[in-house]
């Protein structure tokens, strides 16, 4: 009996968590925005933007399935760093006023994370360090 209610909050837990999922659409490009300002509001909303950048440039660029995902990675986290220090030059939303190397920190956290973090092979290594074996 304790397993299989062990069983049901396993499968409830999934099917909660996986809700998220339903709202990524695979191989269609999002609506594109109407003032570009607005990526730049706020930190959140900068984070959302650079994975449809970087989706509209795997595309130009051709990339495919045989493509190594460390490429796919680092592309997608120079957008992050290029998108954030655009919005800094121009003085946009949340980057206003801030110095140049706040702004560069700030676009690497925008691409870990829109990049999801914990899926990196250089994050895992830096959280191993902390965490005894």
């Amino acid at each position: 009996m304790k397993n299989s209610i062990k069983h049901l909050w396993v499968l409830a837990f999934m099917l909660i968590s996986s809700v998220t999922l339903f709202a990524q659409g695979v191989g269609e490009i999002p609506v594109p925005l109407e003032n570009y300002a607005e990526a730049f509001a706020t930190f959140a909303a900068l984070v959302g933007v650079i994975p449809i950048v970087t989706e509209f440039l795997k595309r130009i660029l051709g990339a495919n399935s045989t493509t190594p995902d460390a490429l796919i990675q680092t592309l997608s986290w120079v957008v992050g760093i290029v998108l954030t220090m655009f919005g800094w030059g121009f003085q946009l939303g949340f980057l206003q006023g801030i110095e140049w190397d706040s702004a560069l920190l700030w676009g690497f956290g925008a691409s870990l994370a829109a990049n999801g973090v914990a899926d990196t092979k250089i994050i895992q290594w830096v959280f191993s360090l902390f965490v005894k074996k």
